[in-house]
């Protein structure tokens, strides 16, 4: 064409860049720093997939544990196990084993939420212990599909989960919307002292931090079911010291997170540790009586050491997986209760932001029973 002259490769940089500087960086959105939005959660366990727990089903005292040879005491005796089935030999080693959970768990935990929205998000693995955090940082981006990976990456947090979240809350700007909160604890060699064999669980929470002004829209895929409120960690004299009839420790935490007689009557289930020593159990029985008289120890009072077995670990994001999936089954909201501490006790509460889809259970009896128990895949 006459007249007509290419442009160079500087007129074509040159154009780029004035396109570039043209484009104003997004504003940051200020978010809520009291609560954030629980969209999803899963617990993989001795007893199985928390999406086995029926309405209204008793609570497991135990789940069926196993016996390993390699497994054995200081007295050279075999230890029961709660170990979750993954069709090959368990590893012994804690960053073996823990790799062999989450490739198991994978497709679980890639089959949730809504994708466009997550992708912009960050995955947060809580460090198992016995591992070193960066090799299990590597294990993760070496398993996980590089197309699946959020925008914001994949980290390693050595917080506990109340920890963690207390530290993103405290933020109220930034660009992180969206979280997977993923742990794993591989199974304990050591004996540990709970009277209950050892267990191993994987759980996986889909967070959203809500954006101050923006409600989400009721059809929404990604509308949240329960709003965790922002934890209450409290440091007290010790149990063992202290009455064994008096629920005053477990009180003074819950006083934060639940606000007068209302929100207490609101409360559908609640779910522990189930560590019972140290004044643990006739505490939580005193608090039960005084407070939540409408709770029934057969069907709303829940204890993760009867769907896992006994961790010696932060067992609190496994506890919310339980609470969450009984928030979905009722009309109530849930608490949370981590009193394994002597001397400290975590208190969270979810609050439900939609009604229940399934019926309330029957109350004050083991009308139904158990479920099937299985460790087969997570669908």
């Amino acid at each position: 064409m006459p007249g007509y002259r290419r442009p160079s490769i500087y007129d074509r940089l040159h154009k780029r860049k004035a396109a570039w500087q043209d484009k104003t960086p997004p504003a940051p959105r200020h978010f809520d720093s009291q609560s954030m939005a629980v969209a999803h959660a899963w617990l993989l366990g001795g007893f199985g997939d928390t999406h086995e727990l029926a309405p209204g089903m008793p609570a497991p005292a135990s789940c069926d544990f196993t016996f390993d040879e390699r497994v054995r005491n200081a007295a050279d005796e075999f230890m029961g196990v709660y170990r979750i089935g993954t069709g090959r030999p368990a590893e012994l080693a804690p960053g073996a084993r823990a790799r062999q959970l989450l490739e198991y768990a994978l497709p679980g935990l890639l089959a949730r939420g809504d994708h466009q929205a997550w992708g912009e998000g960050q995955i947060v693995l809580q460090h198992p212990a016995g591992t070193d955090p960066q090799a299990w940082l590597d294990t993760v981006l070496a398993l996980w599909p590089a197309h699946r990976q959020p925008r914001h990456g994949i980290r390693v947090t050595r917080l506990t989960f109340d920890q963690w979240l207390r530290e993103t809350l405290a933020a109220s700007e930034g660009t992180i919307e969206c979280y997977q909160f993923i742990a794993v604890t591989p199974l304990g060699l050591h004996p540990i002292r709970t009277g209950q064999p050892n267990g191993e669980a994987l759980a996986s929470l889909w967070l959203r931090r809500p954006v101050k002004g923006h409600a989400p829209a009721t059809n929404a895929p990604h509308t949240p079911h329960c709003r965790l409120s922002l934890p209450e960690r409290r440091e007290h004299s010790p149990r063992h010291l202290t009455r064994r009839d008096d629920p005053a420790l477990l009180e003074n935490a819950i006083a934060t997170v639940l606000a007068g007689d209302d929100a207490r009557q609101a409360i559908g289930a609640l779910v522990w540790a189930g560590v019972t020593g140290g004044n643990r159990l006739d505490q939580l029985t005193a608090l039960l009586q005084r407070d939540f008289p409408h709770l029934h120890w057969d069907t709303d009072v829940w204890s993760l050491q009867g769907l896992c077995g006994s961790m010696d670990t932060d067992t609190t994001p496994y506890q919310l997986a339980v609470a969450l999936r009984l928030a979905e089954q009722r009309a109530g909201n849930t608490l949370v209760l981590d009193c394994r501490g002597d001397d400290t006790t975590v208190a969270m509460h979810l609050a439900c932001a939609e009604t229940a889809t399934n019926p309330p259970p029957e109350r004050g009896g083991r009308s139904l029973p158990p479920s099937t128990r299985t460790t087969g895949a997570p669908s």
